[in-house]
C-alpha cells in the first residue's frame, strides 16, 4: 500500500490501473521506479510479465526504505532517499544512449546497499537503454556527484526521520525553552507509536479471540506477499476507516502487513464484520494526551 497526503493506494487499485492501460494500449513499454517502504509488496506475486512493465522498487516487500543525506547543514530531516538518489544521479552522469536498465539497476542495488532493490515484471525490457524510457539529455553543463556516494553519508529508515531529527536537535540545542519544546514532541511521537502498537495488537487479540497464541504471534509478525488483492483493498479501507487513519498516523503503515495476515487467516466477510465494533473505543490522539499529561505534570 501506498500513502499520499490525501489517500492510499493499494496493490489491488494499481494492478488495476495498470491491466487498464496495458489493455487499452496507452503506452508501449513503460518502466516504474517505486521508492517508499515495502515497496516491493505492491508488485511481488502481482505484477505480471506479459503487461510490457519493468518495475524496479527501494525495498523488497517487508523492508524499510531509507533517507539520504540526513545530518546536512541546512538542518532539514533528509535531502533524499538512498535509491531515488543513486537512480537519478546516475542518470544525470551516464550516456543513457548506451546504459541499459540492467546495468542501472545493478549500480543502483549496489549503492543502495540498506535495503534491498528488487526488479518484477518483464525484465526482457532491462535489456534496454535508459535513453529509451528516461530520453537523452544532450546539454550536461554540470551535474554535482553526491548520489553514488549517498550509502557513506549519515542514513536513517524511512519511518524514522521525523524522530532521529528531532533527537538531533535535541543533542544539539543549548537553549532550555527550545530544549523542552523539543523533548514534548520526541515523547508525543514516541507515544503516538505506543498507541498505535497497543492498538494493533488489541485488534488481532480480538479477531483471533479463542485462537493459539502461536497464530495471533505469526498474524503480528509475519510478512508475505498480498495474494488475495480484493481482501487486502477492503481490509485496509476498512482499518483505515474505522481503527486508524494512516493519513493521520502515517506510523501505521508499518502494520499493514498485519492486516494482510488477517486476510490469510479469515475471510473477508468476517473482518468487515468485526473490525468496525472492535475499532469502536480507539482514540489515539486521546490516549496519546493522557500519557503526556501524567508524564509532563
Amino acid at each position: 500500500m501506498i500513502s499520499f497526503p490525501d489517500g492510499i493506494l493499494t496493490v489491488k487499485q494499481m494492478n488495476d490501473a495498470l491491466e487498464w492501460m496495458h489493455k487499452n494500449k496507452k503506452y508501449s513499454q513503460l518502466t516504474f521506479y517505486l521508492e517508499a517502504c515495502e515497496s516491493g509488496s505492491m508488485f511481488e506475486n502481482v505484477l505480471r510479465s506479459d503487461m510490457n512493465i519493468y518495475a524496479i522498487s527501494a525495498a523488497n516487500g517487508h523492508e524499510s526504505s531509507w533517507g539520504t543525506f540526513c545530518e546536512n547543514d541546512m538542518n532539514l530531516p533528509c535531502l533524499g532517499d538512498l535509491f531515488s538518489v543513486n537512480w537519478m544521479t546516475d542518470s544525470d552522469g551516464e550516456d543513457l544512449t548506451t546504459e541499459t536498465l540492467e546495468y542501472q539497476y545493478e549500480l543502483v542495488k549496489k549503492e543502495t546497499n540498506l535495503s534491498h532493490v528488487m526488479q518484477f515484471g518483464d525484465k526482457d525490457i532491462a535489456k534496454e537503454t535508459v535513453a529509451l524510457f528516461q530520453g537523452d539529455k544532450e546539454d550536461r553543463e554540470y551535474t554535482e556527484d553526491f548520489g553514488l556516494t549517498a550509502s557513506k553519508s549519515v542514513n536513517w529508515p524511512a519511518r524514522d526521520i521525523e524522530l532521529n531529527h528531532l533527537i538531533s536537535q535535541h543533542k544539539k540545542s543549548n537553549d532550555l525553552t527550545l530544549s523542552n519544546k523539543l523533548e514534548y514532541k520526541i515523547n508525543r511521537v514516541k507515544e503516538t507509536r505506543r498507541a498505535i502498537k497497543k492498538n494493533v495488537h488489541m485488534i488481532v487479540d480480538k479477531l483471533f479471540e479463542g485462537e493459539s497464541e502461536d497464530l495471533i504471534s505469526r498474524v503480528l509478525t509475519q510478512s508475505r506477499p498480498v495474494l488475495d488483492l480484493r481482501c487486502h483493498h477492503i481490509a485496509v479501507n476498512i482499518f483505515k476507516k474505522y481503527c486508524i487513519d494512516f493519513n493521520d498516523y502515517e506510523y501505521a503503515m508499518k502494520y499493514v502487513k498485519v492486516i494482510n495476515n488477517m486476510c490469510f487467516y479469515r475471510r473477508i466477510e468476517e473482518i468487515i464484520l468485526a473490525l468496525p465494533d472492535i475499532c469502536m473505543d480507539i482514540d489515539i490522539e486521546e490516549e496519546v494526551a493522557k500519557r503526556l499529561e501524567k508524564e509532563f505534570l
